[in-house]
């Protein structure tokens, strides 16, 4: 029976999902290595969200004075900045150069 699934998955039956983090990593790759937060939110959401054959799980609430909040993006965030990979400041997020 698994394999059956596994099967009708690399078909294209199923979404492949990716983790957040990296999503995130690619992301702010495409966006040119800086984004605001809420930029960053929404090209996710845009990229890996409903429809979207390669998917990632993101909560996205919006905010009442416009943009957007995500508590799993905040997580997955400062997990990267703990890691070196990522700085924020002022609420732009800024991939740090590869040593």
């Amino acid at each position: 029976m698994a394999a059956a699934a596994g099967a009708a998955g690399a078909a294209g039956g199923l979404p492949r999902y990716v983790g957040l983090r990296a999503a995130l990593l690619e992301a702010l790759r495409e966006l040119g290595g800086e984004a605001e937060l809420g930029q960053l939110l929404l090209h996710v959401w845009r990229r890996y969200g409903p429809g979207s054959r390669v998917r990632v799980v993101m909560r996205l609430y919006p905010r009442p004075g416009g943009g957007y909040w995500s508590p799993d993006a905040e997580e997955a965030l400062h997990a990267l900045e703990a890691m070196g990979l990522i700085e924020r400041r002022n609420g732009t997020i800024k991939l740090r150069p590869r040593r």
